[in-house]
């Protein structure tokens, strides 16, 4: 300190100031290196301990498919289970369609419905591992699970949730919903894991800059695995920003990652096709409002209205029912309402006491006080802005399966109030010099406490036991498709409400055009000659009649149809309570 004590002596205010800074400046850098040298007998043991949590959290998942009542294929390797092997699921069948043509290079028979994330990973599962459509989507699903634990973790420590970020993580792998939804085909496990994992990417992104175009490729795949998903590069762009430190690097950060979203979007595209405007409202619209038929110009514009009165009349509601549905979901048993709905809040808004906040050298302690804070919470704003769709689909009264998609944002939005909650609880007893020096391991405590307590009763619920296990349907659809593969050569199309069973045949489905239009013999015959007309191939057309559906699967004009040609044809084959029949190209019936 004699060269402070020098610049003192030199008299006058300004050197008295100067003195101070200086002597202000010598003590923070005193105070960083001891914290520093302190801290690094310590992250040896902080960094063993997330390799044994992201250890656990890959490790629960499994455990959780080899529950009592899950039937096992002999010949199979151990992690597959009987309904692998079976199309079940939302769409299911659409989805196996759609994987089938870009594998078979049919990039015109491509339904720009069904964006291209999830089916880009199964076609690449399919060539690499030489599985079938049914087995590789099943794969990809139970992947994307396992995966789903750590990339929670490792966000949630970099938002600065400590136990916390273990505590949402280990509640994610074992919700019921997420496991039923991991265990069936489709896109829904892509969404569950590409959401978080675009706020993880883009939070490397703000601490490191350079990072920035990989964050976007992530964000740009996000964006392009559903429709639901299309806004949520933006979530990433304000959490990447919030986390970044200087302008210039918060700037080229910024950049780099909307060009790494654009050119994402822009190839996807070229390759794929894009789904028109008009479409894209009209796909809207039937999530809210469903008509199942082709309804004509006059019917789309109807049910557009429709859908825009529907959200008119319950949006004052959605946020009550999107806050409800996240407390109902992750609140553990005895949890009083107020407390759950005010971690919420303290996830969206509260400045997350878990984080330290100590000026460098050279800055002034007010400054560096309220950037941190303004980051902490512009951090919880964006993580927040991941779960409003919640608001939408609340409003839409979409199926819980979209909201499902959200669950693990929201579980770090309620630890992220947890993780604020505490640490100011252990900091307002801070006059306490051991719980002072221990804080740190009292919050993972907690967070751990938590994190057992809710998932053993999770784990313990019955309604788990039959998350997997297949459907009679389904094994009805496959012995189907077995028989159509026996009898009609792959490629050609097929008539059939039962889609389930083509995709194990490799036939396409048709006809695109929904008939009959009226439910009499003429309408019956010039719906076979749009039969005839729309479905490809050269051949008999398969025909398959099954009793096995709903109404909503098969409108009772078709039924009626299928009884008529029931009469006049005789039928190839018979399976899984379906009847296979050969409809002529040409002729009369």
């Amino acid at each position: 300190m004699t060269g402070l004590r020098a610049d003192r002596s030199g008299g006058g205010w300004w050197a008295a100031l100067l003195w101070h800074v200086r002597r202000r400046q010598a003590v923070w850098r005193e105070a960083a290196a001891l914290e520093a040298s302190a801290r690094r007998p310590r992250s040896w043991f902080v960094a063993g301990v997330d390799v044994l949590a992201v250890v656990a959290l890959l490790w629960m998942p499994l455990l959780a498919w080899r529950r009592e009542g899950v039937v096992s294929v002999p010949g199979k390797p151990w992690w597959i289970v009987e309904s692998d092997q079976f199309l079940y699921g939302p769409d299911a069948a659409a989805w196996a369609q759609n994987a089938l043509a870009l594998n078979q290079g049919r990039l015109a028979d491509l339904d720009p419905h069904r964006l291209p994330t999830w089916t880009v990973f199964t076609v690449g599962t399919m060539r690499v591992f030489d599985i079938d459509v049914a087995l590789a989507g099943h794969l990809v699903n139970r992947v994307e699970h396992v995966l789903l634990g750590p990339v929670i973790y490792l966000l949630g420590r970099l938002l600065g949730l400590k136990g916390f970020a273990f505590a949402a993580a280990a509640i994610v792998v074992v919700q019921p919903h997420l496991l039923a939804s991991a265990c069936r085909f489709g896109v829904d496990p892509t969404v569950t894991l590409m959401v978080p994992l675009t706020l993880l990417a883009a939070r490397v992104a703000g601490g490191r800059w350079w990072f920035a175009p990989a964050a976007g490729v992530v964000a740009g795949l996000t964006m392009v695995s559903h429709l639901t998903a299309l806004g949520f590069p933006l979530c990433g762009l304000v959490l990447m920003v919030a986390s970044g430190r200087g302008w210039w690097r918060r700037l080229a950060a910024a950049l780099l990652y909307c060009g790494a979203v654009y050119l994402v979007f822009r190839w996807v595209f070229s390759v794929f096709p894009m789904l028109p405007e008009a479409f894209f409202k009209d796909s809207l619209a039937e999530g809210i409002t469903p008509t199942g038929d082709d309804i004509g110009e006059a019917g789309r514009a109807a049910a557009r209205e429709s859908a825009l009165s529907l959200l008119r009349t319950n949006a004052p509601l959605a946020l009550n029912a999107a806050l409800r549905f996240i407390a109902m979901t992750f609140a553990p048993a005895g949890l009083p309402w107020a407390l759950s709905v005010a971690l919420i809040w303290l996830g969206f808004l509260g400045p997350n006491a878990a984080r330290r906040v100590r000026p460098p050298s050279g800055k002034a302690a007010w400054r560096h006080l309220s950037r941190r804070v303004f980051g902490s919470v512009a951090e919880g704003v964006a993580v927040a802005s991941a779960c409003a769709p919640l608001i939408a689909f609340a409003a839409a009264k979409s199926p819980e399966r979209y909201s499902d998609n959200l669950l693990p944002v929201a579980a770090l939005l309620m630890a992220r109030g947890g993780a604020t909650l505490a640490a100011a609880a252990v900091h307002a007893l801070s006059f306490l010099r051991p719980l002072f020096s221990f804080r740190w391991r009292i919050e993972a405590g907690i967070a751990a406490i938590l994190a057992v307590c809710w998932s053993a009763g999770e784990w313990r619920e019955p309604h788990q036991r039959s998350a997997v296990l297949a459907p009679a349907f389904e094994k009805n659809a496959l012995a189907v498709g077995q028989a159509l593969a026996d009898h009609f050569p792959a490629g050609i199309g097929a008539a059939s409400c039962l889609r389930e069973a083509l995709p194990y045949a490799g036939l396409l489905y048709c006809p695109n055009t929904v008939c009959p239009f009226s439910d009499n013999e003429p309408g019956y015959r010039r719906c076979v000659e749009i039969i005839r007309k729309e479905c490809p191939g050269t051949g008999a057309i398969p025909l398959i009649v099954t009793d096995d559906l709903t109404l909503e699967q098969c409108p009772v004009n078709r039924v009626h149809f299928d009884a008529w040609v029931e009469t006049r044809l005789v039928p190839v084959a018979s399976a899984g309570g379906s009847r296979i029949y050969a409809l002529p190209r040409t002729g009369e019936l």
